[in-house]
């Protein structure tokens, strides 16, 4: 197990992750205290992809926009 610093482990996070792969857990700490832990993923479900379903026909039946979405905007922008 090691233990780095965030300054550590942005300056080395190639390195971290050969070590996580080869089986080692990463604690990393902010002013001495665990913060979070960087570990290997066991399974191999990550791979799978989301599929959303085809949205062509509800697309079709909403209503055409009088305004552009640019011009929306600039109005919210100018009211701030």
């Amino acid at each position: 197990m090691q233990r780095v610093t965030v300054q550590q482990a942005r300056k080395d996070m190639s390195r971290l992750l050969d070590a996580v792969v080869g089986g080692d857990l990463v604690i990393i700490t902010r002013r001495n205290k665990p913060v979070a832990n960087l570990s290997a993923i066991t399974n191999n479900n990550h791979e799978e992809t989301v599929q959303f379903s085809d949205r062509t026909a509800f697309r079709k039946h909403l209503p055409t926009a009088k305004t552009s979405s640019v011009q929306l905007i600039r109005k919210m922008r100018d009211e701030e």
